[in-house]
């Protein structure tokens, strides 16, 4: 008992690890929301209800790369809190303008893109877009400033409010039969989440005069944005393909996948890369070594992750059955094919943030380019000559691939910095 006892004390005394605990608790019970409620929301909401609210949340997902220009991450950077202040009204500004730009682009060709897509049906929906990433943009850009701020307290509770509301009202507007709840939450969630943090006044008082300045010295981050929205694509690829040659319903089993499966990732690598990001910032700055950080994290997701993606990959059809419900059998057997990869997600995902805290954003850059040619490669060759479950095969072998090549990305690199 004594023993671990001056562990644990060890441990909390520890920053790092002290702040890795506060962020990974108060964001487990945000995305144990969710979790919790999905057995129920999948019995609210139709497999062909999920497959249009998965295609929505991956277009959302996919623009709002482009929101913040990718100058929300410099905001950990600067040695002035000023020049910090001056890097979130840009985030601000920027993706006030190009929401904007995207409600004139939905307005008048939201019938052809609904088209592109295969589903006509979402084209009114698609007026729902601009607003979710200008909130998206905004809430990003207010979570690195938190970050940079040591302030992991308020990181968890803008996520909690989020996924509270967000759950809440889909419950509601299920049992309603609203049309569109799903997409309807995940916007009163975001919401909800800006409002809590008070964003509208720091927006409208702020000063603008110095924005240029920043946007100039920081714009390497802006140059790497066409490399993130490939490596997003790449992610979404699989969906969009899918929405062209299945059902529907084939759709919202696909998207069932990634969002259920994707929560532990997403709650690993939100609370390991946050906290990480500005460790390994301060360390860079202070000509400290890297390296032994990386591989202390590595050998810490692959133990707490070896398990849970074990049982996943043997017994999911069964778990989707009894958690989700007997319609979604079908996204159990996806969910067996991915999980290999999802681990790999698992393990590599958290510790991207290197390349951001270093500055050294060239390589993620390369990553993400032959990561989205590898995607594009296989949903175009499936697209004509396979099926579904071959094309999952396939993205599990480049996934594999892809995740050990951005390991190896990373370990170099670190390994480099160590030296200086």
């Amino acid at each position: 008992m004594k023993n671990f006892e001056r562990m644990l004390k060890k441990i909390l005394n520890n920053s790092f690890n002290r702040n890795v605990i506060v962020l990974f608790t108060g964001t487990t019970i945000a995305q144990a929301i969710p979790i919790a409620i999905s057995p129920i929301v999948t019995r609210l909401y139709t497999p062909s209800e999920f497959g249009i609210f998965a295609l929505f949340f991956s277009i959302t997902n996919l623009l709002a790369v482009l929101a913040t220009a990718r100058y929300e991450l410099a905001i950990v950077l600067p040695h002035s809190e000023e020049e910090a202040d001056s890097i979130e009204r840009l985030c601000f500004t920027i993706a006030f303008g190009f929401s904007i730009a995207l409600l004139f682009v939905v307005f008048f060709f939201k019938t052809t893109i609904a088209e592109l897509l295969g589903r006509p049906e979402i084209a009114n929906w698609l007026y729902a877009v601009p607003f979710s990433v200008f909130f998206t943009g905004v809430i990003q850009s207010l979570t690195y400033r938190l970050n940079r701020n040591k302030g992991f307290k308020e990181m968890t509770y803008l996520k909690l409010t989020q996924t509270s509301v967000t759950g809440g009202a889909s419950i509601a507007f299920g049992i309603s039969r609203l049309m569109g709840g799903l997409i309807v939450s995940l916007i009163l969630g975001q919401i909800a989440s800006i409002v809590l943090q008070h964003l509208k006044k720091k927006i409208i008082f702020s000063r603008w005069s110095d924005l240029r300045t920043v946007a100039k010295k920081y714009r390497n981050f802006a140059i790497g944005t066409p490399a993130a929205l490939l490596n997003t694509a790449a992610t979404s690829l699989p969906l969009f393909l899918i929405s062209k040659i299945a059902e529907k319903k084939e759709v919202g089993f696909y998207g069932l996948v990634e969002r259920s499966i994707s929560a532990p990732i997403s709650l690993v690598s939100y609370s390991v890369s946050q906290v990480l990001l500005e460790e390994i910032a301060t360390r860079h700055r202070q000509g400290l070594p890297i390296k032994d950080k990386i591989l202390h994290l590595t050998k810490m997701l692959f133990l707490i992750g070896v398990l849970p993606f074990g049982a996943l990959c043997i017994f999911s059809s069964k778990i989707f059955e009894v958690v989700f419900g007997a319609q979604w059998i079908q996204a159990g057997h996806y969910a067996s094919i991915l999980s290999v990869a999802f681990f790999a997600r698992f393990i590599v995902s958290p510790l991207s943030s290197v390349f951001v805290s270093t500055n050294k954003l060239q390589r993620l850059v390369l990553w993400q380019i032959i990561y989205f040619c590898s995607t594009l490669a296989i949903s175009t060759y499936s697209y004509f000559y396979s099926g579904i479950d071959e094309f999952l095969i396939l993205l599990l072998t480049n996934d594999l691939l892809m995740y050990s090549f951005h390991f190896y990305l990373i370990l170099r690199l670190s390994k480099k910095d160590s030296t200086h």
